[in-house]
């Protein structure tokens, strides 16, 4: 079964992107593997398929896989790289491409120097509504959690998010901190943890809690909601650069009743055909 590729670098990895509206495709587990294997298949982080839309209103609709060939709910890194691919093979001649992913629709945005705007949406402070059990929105919630105090924001941003500034980003502070948060009863099964290091008012570090205890991983998600909460509390400014690892994206705010901004890039690397046996 051949099938038609492009290999692209986005903000957080390398993907290998196929259409799958012009082309009858079906990828098992082990066939992602496979090609997800840099030294006898293609290579990648992770392999994104274009499909059509679930939605009237959206033009594609796209799904992620990681290199083990589990599908993810986060890939927002990849928007770039989906609008500039879906241009490139005349899917779409358009400049604002509404698509969705596993957890929501977001607009992408085509720029004259080819940077894609991706317009997150608006970000949800309201407790029930995130959800988050308080009798009130406020800026800052102070948690109980084992014997110590911990002051956060909540936000949601597609997905629940509890951020937390912490000067100390090491693995053993984030993971003391995200297991006495991570089951606690104000916040819903769904709700992940985002703690921020402020650097200055435009820039911060930002790691993520996570069972697999990876502080590199980025839902992009979770970033925007780091850059929400400070912005929404006075400690950052409304453009922010966010470092994650060796890793950086530029987030945008404007304050309660604007969209999140994220600016997104894509570099084409070659198109390729490829046979699975």
């Amino acid at each position: 079964m051949k099938f038609r590729f492009t290999k692209m670098h986005g903000v957080d990895s390398d993907f290998v992107i196929v259409d799958t509206i012009t082309q009858a495709i079906f990828f098992s587990k082990e066939n992602i593997k496979k090609l997800a294997d840099r030294r006898t298949g293609i290579g990648f982080e992770y392999l994104i398929l274009v499909e059509p839309p679930y939605d009237p209103d959206i033009d594609f609709h796209y799904r992620i896989f990681n290199e083990k060939g589990e599908e993810v709910h986060f890939g927002l890194g990849c928007a770039g790289c989906v609008a500039q691919f879906v241009r490139a093979k005349g899917l779409s001649g358009k400049n604002n491409i509404p698509v969705s992913l596993a957890n929501g629709n977001v607009n992408l945005s085509v720029e004259k120097d080819s940077t894609v705007v991706v317009d997150i949406g608006q970000p949800v402070f309201e407790p029930n509504l995130i959800p988050f059990k308080a009798k009130q929105a406020e800026k800052t919630y102070i948690v109980r959690a084992d014997d110590y105090n911990v002051l956060c924001g909540v936000v949601s941003v597609c997905e629940p998010f509890c951020i937390i500034e912490e000067n100390d980003l090491s693995l053993g502070r984030i993971d003391l901190i995200g297991k006495s948060l991570s089951h606690h009863e104000r916040f819903s099964s769904q709700t992940k943890f985002e703690f921020f290091k402020i650097n200055s008012k435009n820039d911060i570090d930002l790691v993520t809690y996570n069972e697999d205890l990876d502080l590199h991983a980025i839902n992009i998600f979770g970033v925007c909601a780091a850059c929400a909460v400070g912005i929404n509390q006075e400690k950052l400014n409304s453009n922010v650069t966010v470092h994650i690892g060796q890793k950086s994206l530029n987030i945008s705010w404007e304050g309660i009743g604007s969209s999140i901004i994220m600016k997104s890039y894509a570099n084409h690397v070659y198109d390729g055909e490829m046979e699975i046996l």
